[in-house]
């Protein structure tokens, strides 16, 4: 089990890699649950033509 300093520093470290809130908390749920994480669309990392 985390502790409440553990998880403070972990979403700290999230956010300071430039994820959002809402991926923050996936992850999170993730570690606390283990539900799966979603699979990326390789077709949202294409950039526009």
């Amino acid at each position: 089990m985390m502790t409440i300093i553990e998880v403070e520093r972990m979403t700290e470290a999230l956010q300071a890699l430039g994820l959002s809130n809402d991926e923050i908390l996936l992850v999170q749920k993730h570690i606390a649950t283990g539900m799966a994480l979603p699979v990326q669309n390789p077709t949202d990392n294409k950039e526009p033509d």
